[in-house]
């Protein structure tokens, strides 16, 4: 069965098992999830990813290992896609402020919005 968003798969297979406090998620691997999921290890909220061969088909499996505090408060609040393939939503890279963290993608791949338009140039000095 051919899938129309696969982000907004995966962003709801997580938001789904960290409501039900489930240790780990699984889901159909890509590039694009991959690296996702690298970001997101990279940021905190998911404990790790592995990726392995799908037995039943072609194809590999994603598994995302959430992560919860020790009294298991949720480390994840909130996952939603703003731009999606029936609305995008486009803004310059230097006029993104948000007072949540947030993810953004161009033709060079996700990045964090700490490192939204600073590819191919030099980081601002602070």
């Amino acid at each position: 069965m051919t899938m129309t968003d696969p982000v907004a798969d995966m962003l709801t297979r997580i938001r789904n098992a960290n409501t039900a406090m489930h240790d780990s998620v699984k889901m159909p691997s890509s590039k694009l999830k991959e690296s996702l999921a690298v970001i997101l290890q990279r940021e905190g909220y998911i404990a790790g990813y592995d990726i392995a061969a799908s037995g039943t088909g072609p194809g590999s499996v994603l598994e995302i290992q959430l992560k919860y505090a020790p009294d298991r408060t949720r480390t994840i609040a909130g996952l939603k896609r703003v731009s999606r393939p029936g609305l995008r939503i486009y803004a310059r890279a230097d006029g993104l402020q948000f007072p949540q963290r947030r993810l953004s993608t161009d033709a060079g791949g996700p990045r964090a919005d700490a490192d939204a338009g600073h590819r191919g140039r030099a980081r601002p000095e602070n």
